[in-house]
């Protein structure tokens, strides 16, 4: 997540969905960006959530237990940490729309694998319908290029008093982290990210069902679907791109082309899914599986850790880069938050069993303080 989420931190320039101003190599870099990592991690993350929900409740569903209470609780605490990550941290928080989706999704837990399958699908498409069809209605209505460009200088444009906000102290960013919170959650949640992750997350839940996520597949079947999806979902984000660039990222232009895109990121989701199962039957306990294992054990803390890490970067609390750095130069701290997050997993589950923030929440599901260092001996 950390190279598309770094845009927003990094630039006041729109580049997290546009390439605005970029030319020649930061050109490139953008298009790649968007070809290979734009919206993927979030819905590879959706799949691995809708499975989550089958692995936390299958054995106590079979067996009778007890498990809505304790598993809403857990969904509710998610909730309440990415409000405080939106509001207090990031304004792009995802675990608010996680939660919600989940909440929702928690009770079609039980069904069959092919009615999550169609659910998925149909949820999936709802999104790309709206889209087009809104492009429709705004092409037939031709309110022509006037309309668009007096829309364009609207008061969420970053101006010269947004940029100061964020490079001014934690209070001065408050009122704009805030509003656009809002507006996410208001009007993101139901509108976008409910659909594309509710989608995903059924479609994780039949999954896991499968036994895909357990790795109980054939080998040559998984290879064939990392080979199918991978290549399938480059191609049709690599055509959504063009597209786009071809209608110049102007409405109605994007609103017809943009079911390419996503529907390529989609499959370059389930891709990325199929090629990392692949890769740990092939070659299982790798050194660099190993490292990436305790990254994803961490997920949460990660998550978050990488917003503290981009906003004093970025922000005025800290070292006050915002809008100071070119898409190049911001890109480039990517790797160095990479590598830093995979040695401080690493290391820190060697002497402890969870990552601290997924210690906490699992403390306040459970109501009890929970043991967090590991026995003496034991090691990651």
């Amino acid at each position: 997540l950390v190279p598309i989420n770094i845009l927003d931190f990094g630039i006041a320039e729109d580049v997290v969905f546009t390439p605005g101003s970029l030319k020649g190599f930061e050109l490139v870099l953008w298009n790649v960006v968007a070809v290979f990592g734009m919206g993927k991690f979030m819905s590879l993350f959706a799949l691995l959530f809708g499975a989550g929900i089958v692995l936390s409740t299958a054995r106590h569903d079979a067996s009778g237990t007890p498990v809505t209470a304790r598993y809403l609780k857990r969904l509710g605490w998610l909730w309440f940490f990415g409000m405080l990550h939106a509001y207090l941290i990031w304004h792009g928080d995802i675990l608010v729309a996680y939660a919600v989706t989940a909440f929702v999704l928690f009770w079609c837990r039980r069904w069959s694998v092919k009615a999550q399958v169609i659910w998925g699908i149909l949820l999936l498409c709802v999104l790309p319908v709206m889209a087009v069809g809104f492009g429709v209605v705004l092409h037939v209505a031709d309110l022509g290029p006037e309309f668009w460009e007096d829309s364009n200088d609207d008061w969420l444009t970053p101006d010269e008093e947004w940029i100061e906000a964020f490079r001014g102290g934690w209070l001065d960013q408050m009122p704009i982290r805030a509003l656009i919170a809002v507006l996410i959650q208001v009007i993101g949640i139901p509108c976008v990210l409910f659909w594309l992750a509710g989608g995903l997350m059924f479609l994780g839940m039949a999954l896991m069902k499968t036994g895909f996520f357990r790795g109980d597949w054939d080998l040559q079947r998984y290879r064939r679907w990392a080979v199918t999806w991978v290549s399938a979902g480059i191609a049709l984000c690599a055509i959504g791109t063009g597209l786009y660039h071809a209608v110049d990222w102007a409405f109605p232009g994007v609103m017809l082309v943009c079911p390419v895109s996503y529907f390529g990121t989609v499959t370059l989701a389930l891709g990325y899914a199929s090629f990392g199962v692949y890769r740990c039957k092939v070659r299982p306990g790798t050194r660099t599986q190993t490292v990436l294992a305790a990254v994803g054990r961490m997920a949460f803390s990660n998550y978050i850790g990488q917003s503290v890490i981009l906003g004093f970067v970025f922000y005025g609390h800290g070292l006050g880069l915002y809008n100071h750095l070119s898409f190049l130069w911001v890109m480039a701290v990517v790797p160095g938050v990479w590598i830093f997050q995979m040695i401080f997993s690493a290391l820190w589950l060697r002497r402890f069993q969870f990552g601290p923030l997924e210690w906490v929440w699992r403390c306040l599901t459970y109501g009890r303080r929970l043991p967090l260092r590991r026995e003496s001996g034991a090691g990651f």
